[in-house]
């Protein structure tokens, strides 16, 4: 017979019996998730085990299985916070107020990025490894990614995890006036251009920005925007 998951069992005694946490062991709680989402975010899930990850926080196995039941528990407690940051930072800005969309853009950069404008630990976890999470736990984590995506148009989601431009180069680009698609050509006419090369993919009137691997080591751009 198939074993119950430990965290599983353990989320459902939280629900029903929640642990209250002294100062102290809050504060080792935070230090494991923050510690642990900077090495997940470097070297990827799967690159090293849950004691391997107790050893580098200098904590014993058993110490860390208090907190979290395994490897995936804890990233999963990663991206829900990383989440619950997101739908209430965007939540708090109103769909009349002036120029939201915007607003909205500027929230989800101070959300998503440091102050080095690179992307927080949280969030290329969350772009690069949810498709790597337990069945029973990767629904629920698409539907609410899903549904703060839908805030956004492509284009914007696009942009804003694009790490070679700044918050002032996403709103140029998004300002720039759309590209004009070309007439079609005649029934039979070959069209070409002086240096034979096809000619660019148009997004919403716009050059499509072409999908990049991700690399959590480098700053390197992404582009997100078509992934489900």
């Amino acid at each position: 017979m198939e074993q119950i998951p430990l965290r599983l069992l353990r989320n459902i005694a939280e629900e029903a019996a929640p642990t209250r946490f002294t100062p102290r062991q809050q504060a080792r709680h935070e230090r494991i998730m923050n510690l642990g989402a900077m090495l997940i975010a470097r070297f990827g899930v799967g690159a090293f085990a849950f004691g391997r990850l107790a050893q580098a926080l200098r904590y014993s196995t058993s110490t860390l299985r208090w907190h979290f039941a395994d490897f995936d528990d804890l990233v999963i407690a990663i991206l829900r916070r990383h989440l619950n940051l997101l739908t209430l930072t965007l939540a708090g800005i109103p769909q009349s107020a002036p120029d939201a969309a915007r607003s909205r853009r500027a929230a989800y950069l101070a959300a998503t990025r440091d102050q080095e404008g690179n992307l927080t630990s949280a969030h290329k976890i969350l772009l690069r490894d949810r498709a790597a999470l337990p069945a029973d736990e990767a629904g629920a984590i698409a539907a609410t990614w899903s549904k703060l995506r839908g805030r956004f148009t492509e284009e914007e989601l696009c942009l804003l995890d694009d790490l070679t431009l700044s918050p002032a180069e996403i709103e140029q680009r998004l300002a720039e006036p759309p590209v004009k698609s070309p007439d079609p050509a005649p029934v039979g006419e070959i069209i070409s251009t002086p240096t034979h090369k096809p000619m660019a993919h148009i997004t919403r009137g716009r050059p499509a920005l072409p999908p990049r691997p991700f690399h959590p080591e480098t700053s390197q751009s992404l582009c997100v925007a078509a992934e489900a």
